[in-house]
């Protein structure tokens, strides 16, 4: 890039989109390692690309948000099953327990 920021960058290098102005594009990026396009010819094309991509972004964010919606009410009902599991080895230690005292007596 120039080290002057002011001029106008009229031209953008395809492969690596990078803004160029007029005289780096015949000093820098010259054909055909380099396949310049004016920006206002890309414009579209890339504008296009970039809305496609928040599109997909967004319909990402929505299945994204369905699944964590999933995955929180399915880490709810293991945690019930096990708080239960819990209380009812709790209750079987116990019972035993109570058992193998009564018989020791």
């Amino acid at each position: 890039m120039h080290l002057v920021r002011r001029r106008q960058r009229v031209s953008v290098v395809v492969c690596g989109q990078i803004p160029v102005c007029s005289e780096c594009m015949l000093c820098l990026h010259k054909m055909p390692e380099h396949t310049c396009e004016r920006i206002v010819d890309v414009e579209e094309k890339l504008l296009g690309e970039l809305r496609s991509i928040v599109v997909e972004t967004k319909e990402k964010i929505t299945s994204c948000e369905a699944a964590s919606t999933d995955l929180e009410s399915v880490l709810s009902e293991l945690q019930q099953q096990r708080d239960n599991a819990h209380d009812l080895i709790r209750e079987s230690y116990q019972s035993y327990k109570s058992m193998l005292e009564k018989r020791q007596v």
